[in-house]
């Protein structure tokens, strides 16, 4: 039954937009709800991507995305849609990649402008959310570049759908305008007094500050963020938790041209307008593989202090919510 699908995709897509985007991003459904038999063989609409450890690349999206269209334009009228998310069934077996692009598909309506999504044995293999892969390359589509900071990848799905956090940071929110009066706390460095915040976390749906912003000059900030285990981070362990601290640099642009070519996403090697601060000096433990193990130099515990470009941070006490108080050096 495809419903289990497309539900779980439509639900959790319009409650993270509720939340998240603050109802300022609403997906408006068409959804034909029966198994559509296709006229070829399913390996005649496997594509593999270009980054896939292979050397069977075949760069064939465009004639299976015109295919596609044409099967949809057989159910639906296309008039008014914008992207199309096609369903294979989980099982499938001879669909590696998933398409995933946008361009000027001719329909009957003539030329419109299209985003086309499609499942494969990758998305149902490495995706724990179509929804959130939905989302991330959605917002690609219409303009949102994402993917800074890139490392580690387990804190926002804008550079990692698959992570074990679902959320969108607050730095991104800003970008994206999605942040109501009370979302955050903001100030100047040169007017910064010693403030104590009580932080809500990024995961968990709860009114009051999700994030302590701090304009350093006129082109970066300093952004400190509250993070555990809550309803849109169900995989983090049940008893993690700790503060990330952002450095946003606007005159900086994501170069995304080293991603599977060297990049370690950190902003070393390629720019990125934003990056996570590693506290080495605290010393945690190990950096590994990017899991939460790997990310724990990249978080703050209670009772420990960082001081950044001038800003003095103390974690004062951890709890239900964290007590942050931010300080001039």
């Amino acid at each position: 039954d495809p419903s289990t699908i497309y539900n779980n995709v439509i639900t959790e897509t319009d409650e993270w937009n509720k939340w998240f985007a603050r109802g300022r991003s609403k997906v408006n459904w068409t959804v034909y709800p029966n198994w559509i038999r296709a006229p070829k063989n399913s390996s005649d609409y496997s594509w593999v991507h270009p980054q896939s450890m292979t050397s069977q690349v075949q760069d064939n999206s465009i004639e299976i995305g015109d295919e596609l269209v044409g099967i949809a334009e057989s159910k639906i009228d296309l008039k008014n849609i914008q992207d199309i998310l096609f369903i294979y069934p989980p099982d499938v077996s001879k669909i590696q990649d998933s398409i995933n692009y946008q361009r000027g598909m001719r329909t009957k309506n003539g030329i419109q402008m299209l985003g086309i999504y499609a499942t494969s044995i990758w998305s149902y293999t490495w995706q724990k959310s179509l929804a959130m892969w939905l989302i991330h390359e959605n917002m690609h589509r219409f303009g949102y570049a994402g993917h800074a900071p890139g490392f580690p990848m387990n804190f926002s799905i804008a550079n990692n759908q698959s992570g074990q956090s679902r959320v969108m940071n607050v730095w991104d929110r800003i970008v994206l305008d999605w942040i109501n009066p009370g979302d955050i706390y903001c100030a100047d460095i040169n007017n910064l007094n010693s403030e104590t915040i009580t932080l809500v976390p990024q995961e968990r749906e709860q009114s009051g500050p999700q994030g302590i912003a701090i304009k350093l000059s006129s082109h970066e900030l300093l952004i400190l963020e509250s993070h555990k285990q809550d309803k849109w981070s169900s995989e983090y362990p049940s008893e993690f938790y700790g503060i990330t601290a952002m450095y946003v640099d606007t005159t900086r642009d994501t170069d995304r041209s080293g991603e599977n070519f060297g990049d370690d996403y950190k902003g070393t090697k390629f720019s990125r307008t934003a990056t996570y601060l590693e506290f080495k000096e605290l010393n945690h433990g190990p950096e590994s593989d990017g899991s939460i193990s790997g990310a724990i130099n990249y978080l703050l515990y209670q009772g420990e202090t960082f001081t950044f470009k001038g800003v003095k941070v103390d974690f004062v006490k951890a709890g239900y919510n964290d007590v942050i108080k931010v300080s001039k050096e």
